[in-house]
């Protein structure tokens, strides 16, 4: 009956294989593993025209079954399935995460889940989420070559250069904000922080300690009368807390602001001065304030790497991830950061792209910019005649061409150059077969003028977007 209904749902014969899998359920001989199995390939085959309440009722009794535990995690797993068609995305998320802690869950099937989740996320655009579900689907799949496997692969290496981007995006707005403050709102602005992680890290001694104790207490026998149940009335505890404090913080004199270092005793041996010194960073105001850049140039490349990361993530949102709205608030935002003059043409021709196919009127906007400022571009003449496609606007021979011409820029060592104009060009080409070499080519000139961590990322990018080429 099992391989029957296997069968009927290969053929796509759903309601057969549901009266099928249905019979198997209800068979009062049929091993419990057979009843489950065929439970849970009920709700695989579940049609979304019909109701699902009864069989998530259905599913919940199994759940409550004790002797169903080790089918737990495939049971909320297909519950949580049944949710999301349903479009009930928290209990759906609520049942997954059910699936994953079940304690005779399988590596093969927590695969499923975590690839479950992490497509939720990426629908809601939590790409960082996302990402993480992902890599721990890689992280517990045994075969790495299965297809299924493959595409979360791919769609994890897709992410990953959309991460990066955003990290710089965040780390240098942080960076940028505290630099564009008053010294004294710097000043202040340290100060609850340096308040907060000393409160976090006396909360964290503290529950160190507290472990301790409880270690103590209950693991080892009471040898001695001086042992107790609490921690100063337990000698081994006690001692073992003494040597500890002094090994971290060194002789302290019973005063207040102990942690301070300059409250530091003069017995103190070297290693121990060390290690304070080193802990007493995080508590000291200077070191943060010092680090806050002050000189034009590094505010102006600290900004110059931001607007760019805005400008790529903007393209990869467009391009690979087909989100226009968020693509859309990338651009808008670089665009009005008065951003390189390299970058303008190609941001207001994806913007123009972009509200051109959500019929925003806005699109004439960036239309016209194109228009009076770069008529003579490739861009411009798209516009003007959009009847023909790119591919025949520029001819194979022409764009031939435009590389040979970007690769004897490079060969001259006018790589900035090479860079720009790669760029306007394959904006204009999305189809063509030439843009991985131009792309690549781009990638080797950022190397020769930029730093490492901008190769790295030019070259992450080519690898990610034309794997397969």
């Amino acid at each position: 009956l099992f391989i029957l209904g296997q069968i009927y749902s290969q053929e796509n014969k759903k309601d057969s294989a549901v009266l099928v899998f249905d019979k198997l359920s209800k068979f009062k001989k049929a091993p419990r593993k057979y009843k489950i199995l065929a439970n849970i390939a009920l709700a695989k085959n579940f049609s979304k025209d019909s109701s699902s309440e009864a069989l998530i009722e259905r599913m919940q009794k199994l759940i409550k079954d004790r002797d169903n535990r080790p089918y737990l995690d495939e049971l909320f797993y297909q519950v949580g399935v049944l949710h999301e068609d349903n479009d009930s995305i928290r209990l759906a998320v609520t049942n997954y995460n059910n699936s994953l802690r079940a304690n005779l869950g399988s590596d093969q099937q927590k695969t499923y889940t975590y690839e479950k989740l992490g497509n939720l996320y990426f629908k809601n655009a939590a790409y960082q989420l996302a990402s993480s579900y992902y890599d721990s689907v890689l992280s517990t799949a045994k075969d790495q070559n299965e297809l299924r496997i493959r595409r979360v692969k791919r769609k994890h290496k897709n992410l990953a250069s959309l991460i990066n981007f955003e990290k710089v995006i965040t780390e240098n707005d942080s960076i940028l904000r505290i630099a564009s403050l008053s010294k004294e709102a710097q000043t202040t602005y340290f100060q609850n922080y340096i308040a907060a992680i000393k409160k976090e890290d006396e909360e964290k001694a503290q529950q160190q300690l507290n472990q301790l104790a409880f270690a103590n207490a209950t693991g080892n026998s009471l040898q001695s009368n001086n042992q107790g149940k609490w921690y100063f009335y337990n000698t081994q505890s006690l001692s073992f807390g003494k040597t500890e404090f002094k090994r971290i913080w060194g002789d302290r004199a019973l005063e207040d602001n102990w942690r301070w270092s300059s409250t530091i005793s003069n017995t103190t041996n070297t290693t121990d001065s060390t290690t304070v010194s080193s802990i007493n960073l995080r508590y000291d105001l200077a070191s943060y304030l010092q680090k806050i850049p002050s000189e034009k140039s590094e505010i102006d490349s600290l900004k110059l790497d931001r607007n760019q990361a805005l400008y790529e993530s903007g393209v990869l949102y467009k391009e690979q991830f087909k989100n226009p709205q968020i693509a859309i608030q990338r651009l808008e935002r670089v665009a009005s950061l008065n951003p390189e003059e390299k970058l303008i043409l190609p941001i207001n021709w994806h913007l123009y792209q972009l509200y051109t196919s959500l019929n925003d009127t806005k699109a004439s906007k960036h239309k016209d910019r194109i228009l009076s400022d770069y008529p003579a571009t490739t861009f411009a003449k798209i516009i003007q005649n959009p009847a023909h496609t790119v591919a025949n606007e520029v001819a194979i021979d022409e764009v031939e061409n435009s590389y040979k011409e970007m690769y004897y820029l490079y060969k001259e060592n006018k790589f900035e150059e090479a860079v720009t104009k790669i760029d306007e060009i394959v904006a204009a080409i999305p189809e063509s077969k030439f843009i991985p070499k131009f792309e690549l080519l781009k990638a080797y000139a950022i190397g020769k003028y930029k730093d490492k961590t901008a190769y790295k990322t030019a070259m992450e990018y080519v690898a990610v977007s034309f794997g397969n080429t």
